[in-house]
């Protein structure tokens, strides 16, 4: 394991805006993570080396699409969000 740099922005309000990983190497290669809020601060979309997961809400402010959960479910009302990753 080599060393690294990393480096983070935040907005005014204390939102992070990007968090950047630089290897100092090409293997392995760094990366870089944008976030964007919208409304109330809530995460629309995050941007990972250039692929951008955007995320939604229900109207109770539950999150509703996030990156890695593909089935989202189990919501009513404003309760903790429960997801299926998969299996291992």
């Amino acid at each position: 394991m080599g060393t690294y740099l990393e480096q983070y922005v935040w907005d005014p309000v204390g939102n992070i805006l990007l968090m950047k990983h630089d290897s100092g190497d090409a293997r392995p290669p760094g990366w870089t993570r944008k976030y964007t809020y919208g409304n109330g601060n809530r995460l629309t979309a995050l941007e990972v080396s250039g692929v951008v997961e955007n995320y939604t809400y229900d109207a109770h402010s539950n999150i509703t699409s996030m990156l890695g959960l593909p089935v989202l479910g189990g919501i009513k009302g404003p309760t903790p969000l429960l997801g299926t990753a998969g299996t291992q």
